[in-house]
């Protein structure tokens, strides 16, 4: 560290006087509002430190900054900077009083950051927006990133994380565009709601041990994203954590989660296999829905519901075993899988939804269990190969219109224990359909319905 020259009699003749007397009653009501026309002759400097890199920061005098008095706070909160040096550390104190919080403004063309060692938290909002920002110093002092700290500050390229933080807040890097990588150490505890949204440039990631929770959103619309490693210590992964990872190859879901989120997968285009660890019970609304490479996944039997949408277009999936443990599935579960030839389905399922099966036009055989008493509408709407449907006797109830586009379905037998169907075929489909020993021929051009026969 070395020091520059000494400041003007007249400068520090102004520091004393603004620093000493009534200075707690004028910085209570009074926020510092110099511009920068006024300060643009003079020396900005205190102090002068090089950091590793070869970075020169500058700790600027009190002048150059926006701030006001907190009295809750006890302290100095600054609100903005207005001086011209583009590197620059925080300063610890103002005019005698301890900065207890700070903000950059948006608009600001700091380049570099060094936070000192007397603060404990980034505040939220603490750099959002800051387009200029590209590297920052956090301290071993800071415990906690707060919300949207670092939100939108699209040429920060590289952040090391204190193994002193704990938290990671909301938005804390959401937004940041050339993050290539981050640690993230072994203190923290939790990941926040959209801590790393949109951080396009991140390629792989590493969860320590001591992490328990990941947010929503958590890693949304990671483009770049080709790995990431989840520990056991892991036992929830928030709703859409991983959505849009477009690039994401593989993932492994911890052995601690017991559900599966909302949209937790939704648009990961790269993924082409999943193992569901056993302990799982639940999987969410759309939790895998896009994955259009996907080839095979693996649901075990503590599997006990599949949420509506789970597995919709994932155009690439052969064949799917539903383990007897799922006792309910959401509408459209496996519509758009077109390339689906082969399925299993639960034998504790009572009821199969509505377009469960909507536009898988390779799907060929499926067997509906025993247990199954009631079929929703349109469930097989558009399964333009399938051959064969047995139907079993504890089906009760048929919705409308089925088999609809179901071109190679040449027979259907309806048990008698069917007491309410709605409409079955329309006039254009050739199936023959059977109930009891009585059946109507579609090529007589009518619209049928199997209630009344």
């Amino acid at each position: 560290m070395r020091k520059t020259k000494a400041l003007s009699a007249l400068l520090a003749a102004v520091m004393c006087l603004s620093g000493c007397g009534a200075k707690t009653e004028t910085i209570q009501t009074t926020e510092k509002t110099t511009t920068k026309q006024e300060i643009s002759a003079e020396t900005e400097t205190q102090e002068i430190t090089t950091t590793e890199s070869g970075i020169e920061i500058v700790e600027p005098d009190a002048k150059y900054f926006e701030y006001n008095y907190d009295t809750a706070l006890e302290g100095i909160v600054i609100t903005g900077y207005i001086g011209q040096a583009r590197a620059i550390r925080i300063p610890r104190t103002i005019e005698g009083n301890p900065v207890k919080s700070f903000k950059i403004s948006e608009d600001s063309i700091i380049t570099d950051v060094v936070i000192p060692d007397c603060f404990n938290v980034i505040d939220e909002n603490a750099f959002s927006g800051c387009d200029n920002l590209k590297s920052v110093f956090i301290p071993n002092s800071i415990t906690s990133i707060g919300y949207c700290a670092f939100e939108r500050c699209k040429n920060l390229t590289g952040v090391t994380i204190p193994d002193s933080v704990t938290n990671i807040g909301y938005g804390a890097f959401w937004g940041c565009e050339n993050i290539k990588d981050i640690n993230i150490p072994d203190s923290v505890a939790s990941i926040g709601e959209s801590a790393f949204s949109d951080c396009y440039g991140l390629t792989e990631i590493t969860i320590p041990n001591s992490v328990s929770s990941i947010g929503e959103r958590a890693f949304e619309d990671c483009k770049n994203l080709v790995r990431i490693n989840i520990p056991d210590s892991v036992a929830r992964i928030g709703d859409a954590a991983f959505m849009h990872c477009e690039s994401l190859t593989e993932i492994t879901i911890p052995n601690n989660v017991i559900s599966i989120g909302e949209l937790t997968f939704s648009s990961c285009y790269s993924l082409k296999e999943i193992t569901i660890p056993n302990g799982v019970t639940s999987i969410g609304y759309e939790a895998f829905s896009y994955c259009k490479n996907l080839t095979k996944i693996t649901i075990p039997d503590s599997v006990e519901s599949i949420g509506e949408r789970a597995f919709l277009s994932c155009e690439s999936l052969l064949e799917i075993t539903m383990p007897n443990s799922i006792t309910s599935i959401g509408e459209y579960v496996f519509s758009d899988c077109i390339n689906l030839e082969e399925i299993t389905i639960s034998n504790s399922l009572s009821r199969i939804s509505n377009y469960t099966f909507n536009n898988c036009y390779n799907l060929k055989k499926i067997t509906i269990p025993d247990g199954v008493k009631s079929i929703g509408n349109y469930v097989f709407y558009n399964c333009e190969s399938i051959t064969e449907i047995d139907i079993p006797d504890s089906v009760t109830t048929i919705g409308s219109s089925p088999f609809i586009g179901c071109y190679s379905l040449t027979e259907v037998t309806i048990p008698d224990s069917v007491t309410n169907t709605g409409f079955i075929i329309e006039y254009d489909y050739a199936a023959i359909i059977y109930k009891g020993n009585k059946y109507n021929d579609s090529n007589s051009g009518e619209f049928y319905a199997l209630m009344g026969w």
